[in-house]
Order: structure tokens, then C-alpha cells, then sequence
């Protein structure tokens, strides 16, 4: 379960990637907001509402499968009820062509070093 502000493009790029890495379903939550959802008393409510179109955040619900496949496409500009049924055998079965330790594991960012020497409780420093 994901929920990102902003609207279809966080909805198109974010759950792709992180179905992508996790070989899983990931359902992205957006609402659309309107102007007319902020709040009066909002601070600085005149500049915002300056320059903002009717629609600021077109929403973008969506759910996405293990292999990057729209289960649910992104629900843009309204609200919107969707259901869907999931297999969770599909995850697994994903999952076997997963390489943590290939592409994954990138070491540029990543890595797990083992120090083998035998540690000690007490350290005497002079």
C-alpha cells in the first residue's frame, strides 16, 4: 500500500518502481483535490489559490501487479470505488526470478561487510 501526494505522475513512476523491486502488488491511494477542498482559514490561501487550476491534484489510484501490469489503471480527476481480486500465488511465483544478490543488490549503495575476528566484551585503551 502506497500514498504519495500529487496525482498521476507519482502514480505512473512510484508504484511501478517499487512494484518493479518488490515483485509485488502495490495499490496506490490518491484523492483528487479541488480547490475547493482547501480549507478557508488556510495560510496564505490567496497566493495559493493564485495560480492553481480547478483540479491541483488529479488523484491517480491505481493498483499494479508483480510483473508491472495495470490491474487497476490510474483513476484520474474523480473518485472512484474499485475492486479487485488478487492472487497472492502470483507473488511467489514472481518472486523465484528475483536476484538479491545480482541486479538488486546494488553495491554502489549497498553493501554487507563481516567482520570475522573474534570480538571482544572489554576494550583496554592506555
Amino acid at each position: 500500500m502506497a500514498v504519495w501526494p500529487g496525482g498521476l505522475h507519482n502514480s505512473q513512476n512510484i508504484t511501478q518502481c517499487i512494484a518493479k523491486k518488490a515483485r509485488s502488488f502495490v495499490m496506490s491511494v490518491y484523492d483528487p483535490m479541488r480547490r475547493g477542498d482547501i480549507p478557508a482559514d488556510f495560510p496564505h490561501l490567496a497566493k495559493i489559490l493564485a495560480d492553481c487550476t480547478e483540479i491541483p491534484a488529479n488523484g491517480g489510484s491505481c493498483l499494479l501487479g508483480p510483473e508491472e501490469e495495470w490491474i487497476i489503471p490510474p483513476v484520474v480527476n474523480r473518485e472512484e470505488l474499485a475492486v479487485a481480486a488478487l492472487e497472492n500465488r502470483r507473488v511467489r511465483e514472481d518472486r523465484q526470478n528475483f536476484n538479491p544478490s545480482g541486479y538488486y543488490a546494488q553495491p554502489d549503495v549497498t553493501q554487507l561487510t563481516v567482520n570475522r575476528e573474534r570480538q571482544l566484551t572489554v576494550i583496554y585503551e592506555e
